[in-house]
């Protein structure tokens, strides 16, 4: 897809667009001296920042080519887009809005744009807690009202405990985390960008840079491939409690997502080289992986008949109970943000699998390129979060970390 973009044309700041025929060349007025020009040739950006009036028509004119091409199939005449370069801005929206009709627009905007729709979920999330928010104060944000007493009272609105008030439902609980709570504001500064881009207000506020919540150290574990085995061997008398165990020792031993594992069917297990694997696309991020099964991962899958399908809620509710019950798991911990003891069993979740699956291959010098093959990670710096010590599409590799059998006692 073709864009305007700047160049410097005889020490002048020009909207530059290629055309077959000659490029386009229009020139902002604005002279730059060699001093405000990158060693590639570009416009250093603090100079640029002096001029807001052409990075929004260069955005303005680049959205409105987008939007053509979506609806007429085909790139704008070169007339069209000298006439958008030259003519009169259209704003599209109003300062006085209120801040969620605003937000319903950028919304619709990432929906069509954004690649990864698993993060969307951060903007429903925020979403539904300025409306909640506005529904348990009585009151309707405009853009104006996001100062430093709306950060001081949102963030005890979301971290604290809220007294009850009749005949008001709300969808989110409060008692955030810092880190959820970092979430909420970087879509609220992700939405004000865009505000800016789109010339509904002049400047990003400053208040946005003053939240003062600081990134939290995030208490995770792990179980050893020795746990795993000694978990999976515990008999609990209970048919839905005995296939939560083997769900969960499955996550274990792929290191899929409760999203992933819960929606195999039997497509998904493929036979390479006499071992099975499994093939799937990632439900967060869209990306293929393949894992191949250890012996019990593959004989869990055979006794379930491909069939994982669980509800999140109930599913870690069931699990909670059996990992507790098991007394494999009373070990404790302190955590520091809070200055409070847990016992292990504690903090282990559906997602703990493939928290256990990558360690225990970490800790076993595997490979990261082996490993990020089957977590279907891109970038080691996501990876690293889920290693928590550090003393393939390789079937032999995982089988040698995983297949330990233990007598069961």
């Amino acid at each position: 897809m073709k864009q305007v973009s700047l160049k410097i044309v005889r020490n002048t700041i020009c909207y530059y667009y290629k055309n077959k025929k000659s490029p386009l060349r229009i020139s902002t007025g604005i002279n730059v001296s060699k001093k405000d020009i990158e060693k590639d040739g570009n416009i250093k950006k603090m100079f640029l920042n002096k001029y807001p009036e052409i990075l929004f028509r260069l955005n303005y004119v680049n959205n409105w080519i987008i939007e053509f091409e979506r609806k007429e199939k085909e790139h704008p005449p070169i007339e069209l887009i000298k006439r958008k370069i030259t003519g009169k801005i259209e704003k599209k929206y109003s300062n006085k809005q209120t801040l969620m009709e605003l937000f319903t627009i950028f919304y619709d905007f990432k929906t069509k744009n954004i690649n990864k729709k698993s993060s969307l979920k951060d903007y429903i999330s925020f979403r539904n807690s300025i409306n909640d928010y506005q529904k348990y104060f009585n009151l309707t944000l405009l853009i104006f009202d996001i100062d430093i007493n709306f950060i001081d009272n949102y963030k005890v609105f979301m971290k604290e405990d809220r007294k009850p008030k009749k005949n008001i439902k709300l969808k989110t609980k409060g008692k955030l985390n810092d880190n959820t709570l970092i979430k909420r504001f970087n879509v609220l500064s992700t939405f004000f960008h865009w505000l800016v881009d789109e010339g509904v207000v002049k400047e990003y506020p400053n208040v946005l840079n003053k939240t003062d919540v600081k990134k939290q150290k995030v208490y995770k574990t792990y179980l050893t491939s020795e746990e795993i085995i000694k978990f999976y061997n515990v008999d609990f008398k209970d048919e839905t409690k005995n296939r939560v165990r083997d769900i969960f020792v499955f996550s274990c031993h792929t290191g899929m997502r409760f999203s992933d594992f819960t929606k195999l069917t039997k497509l998904h297990f493929v036979e390479k080289n006499g071992f099975t694997y499994v093939k799937k696309k990632s439900e967060k991020v869209e990306d293929e992986f393949l894992v191949p099964l250890t012996d019990i991962s593959n004989e869990i899958r055979l006794r379930h008949n491909h069939n994982f399908k669980f509800i999140n809620q109930v599913f870690n509710r069931i699990l909670k109970k059996i990992i507790e019950k098991s007394d494999l798991f009373n070990d404790e911990f302190l955590d520091e943000n809070k200055n409070v003891k847990y016992k292990r069993y504690e903090k282990i979740t559906s997602h703990t699998g493939r928290h256990s699956f990558i360690t225990n291959l970490v800790n076993a010098n595997v490979s990261i390129n082996y490993i990020m093959g089957m977590t279907g990670h891109k970038k080691l710096e996501t990876l690293n979060r889920y290693i928590q010590n550090k003393e393939p599409q390789d079937n032999k590799i995982v089988n040698k970390v995983f297949n330990k059998r233990l007598i069961k006692e």
